[in-house]
């Protein structure tokens, strides 16, 4: 098993991350994901827990062909906000490419004031101490065939690599673009015309994501979430 971990910040606040999360996709840097479905909520304490099914489109090198044709693949997301910690933790793990690739990623959020690493590259930030959101991002890869574990798993570990910072950017950018909507809307909350900013604006990406009839909306999550973190004596319902 290979492993491999790095740590960043976002110029946001925790909060707006922990309810971001919940509509996260689309975005324009995970055009492989094809669907999100909520299997689950269930609130025990002051811990919201959830777990999402994805179905993402699963490029292989071309030698991986060989031993795993399918297009797409499956991944259980589960996680878990504790709003007294002010921590939000998300695991995923693929289900149909066990023998082949076993991924496991684990993802926390947590306040922080340090410097927004990744977003320092691309463009100067203005950054508040205090309002940060700490990213920990940690992967563990396996593979169970023969004579070609070790490729496998460094394939694995180096596609992560490459993809960890664009998901992250991805992720910050449709947290912004909600939080401008939304301030958009209070300077107009009397025109009849404003459309609901509960869920993502469909002009940010360039393709769907769908999800089925059945599943607890994003919006409708988000919104308990968000009233619960924000107003801590008041329960999620």
């Amino acid at each position: 098993m290979r492993y491999w971990e790095t740590s960043h910040s976002i110029p946001l606040p925790w909060v707006d991350m922990a309810c971001g999360y919940w509509w996260r996709y689309p975005n324009p840097q995970s055009q492989h994901v094809f669907s999100v479905d909520t299997l689950e909520t269930r609130v025990e304490g002051d811990k919201l827990y959830a777990k999402r099914l994805i179905m993402k489109t699963n490029p292989l090198p071309s030698w991986g062909k060989h031993f795993f044709a399918a297009r797409r693949v499956a991944v259980i997301e589960e996680v878990v906000v504790d709003r007294k910690k002010q921590e939000l933790v998300w695991y995923t793990r693929n289900i149909a490419l066990g023998m082949f690739m076993a991924t496991v990623e684990r993802v926390t959020l947590y306040p922080s004031d340090t410097v927004n690493t990744i977003a320092a590259a691309s463009a100067p930030s203005v950054r508040v101490d205090g309002l940060d959101t700490g990213v920990t991002k940690q992967c563990w890869i396996d593979s169970s065939i023969l004579g070609f574990r070790s490729a496998i798993k460094k394939f694995g570990v180096d596609r992560y690599k490459k993809n960890c910072g664009p998901a992250t950017l991805g992720f910050q950018g449709v947290v912004e673009e909600k939080l401008a909507r939304d301030s958009l809307a209070m300077l107009r909350l009397s025109e009849p015309s404003i459309q609901s900013t509960c869920e993502p604006d469909a002009r940010l990406v360039p393709g769907p994501v769908h999800q089925t009839s059945k599943s607890v909306g994003s919006g409708e999550i988000y919104q308990a979430v968000k009233r619960s973190l924000y107003e801590p004596r008041q329960d999620i319902t």
